[in-house]
């Protein structure tokens, strides 16, 4: 999908939600960083958007990013 526009919350919730059914940490990084566009550049924030998935869903967002191979290597060198 090639957006000239910011995306909605709507489709904010879609691609978090298909980062987790792909169970992909490469996915959900790219994911990561369109919600952090769409939290910078919309009214609404991205602690609301946050809000919109279930604590399974957040839990499960979460832990993919935490499984990308640079959040293993940040995570590596601070500790």
């Amino acid at each position: 999908m090639n957006h000239h526009y910011p995306l909605t919350q709507q489709e904010c919730l879609e691609f978090i939600r298909l980062a987790i059914y792909k169970d992909d940490p490469i996915f959900a990084k790219n994911v990561a960083a369109v919600i952090k566009i769409f939290g910078d550049s919309s009214e609404d924030s991205g602690e609301q958007l946050w809000a919109e998935l279930s604590p399974e869903e957040q839990d499960r967002f979460w832990g993919l990013w935490l499984t990308h191979p640079l959040a293993n290597s940040i995570a590596a060198r601070n500790s």
